[in-house]
């Protein structure tokens, strides 16, 4: 649990650079708690690698990524990290063509939560209509139905259609 060396990972948060809890950031700026940090329970969460963070950015529906100085002690789990004392560097500005790079890798993500995170921001749709989880074909129906009105009419038009051959 303790840091002997600098560690370098990545942080996500929302628009106005808030984590999940609604706690504020700054960039430049060092936070500390005295708790001993804990996954998921206590502590100022990152991750290890930029791929990581961009897959929490994903799932979790966050908008920044920032570059953060570990600092403190560390707790880790299932490649989630968080310590007790870290410095946010600076913001972490991924350009549309790796973005789209990195999320034509989730689209194939083990993590069906990863995939359903994937087509709820309209990527892959035309591979994940076709998955083998029911949820993640059910976020690409309402992508579409959300994002594409006239499309959608025709998709509503083809399950009455199939319904009521189905009754016959």
């Amino acid at each position: 649990m303790e840091n002997k060396k600098e560690i370098i990972g990545y942080k996500c948060f929302n628009e106005n650079l808030q984590a999940f809890n609604g706690f504020q950031y700054e960039i430049g700026k060092t936070y500390e708690m005295e708790d001993k940090p804990e996954v998921c329970q206590i502590g100022f969460h990152f991750y290890n690698n930029l791929e990581d963070a961009f897959t929490g950015l994903i799932c979790c529906k966050n908008k920044r990524i920032c570059k953060v100085k570990i600092l403190g002690d560390v707790d880790s789990l299932n490649g989630l990290n968080c310590t007790n004392k870290i410095e946010i560097l600076e913001e972490v500005v991924i350009d549309e063509k790796a973005k789209e790079s990195l999320l034509n890798k989730l689209i194939d993500d083990e993590s069906c939560y990863v995939r359903e995170a994937v087509a709820e921001q309209g990527f892959g749709l035309d591979k994940l209509i076709n998955d083998e989880d029911y949820y993640v074909r059910i976020k690409v129906f309402n992508y579409v139905m959300n994002n594409y009105p006239d499309l959608a009419q025709d998709i509503q038009q083809l399950i009455v259609n199939y319904f009521n051959k189905a009754e016959d």
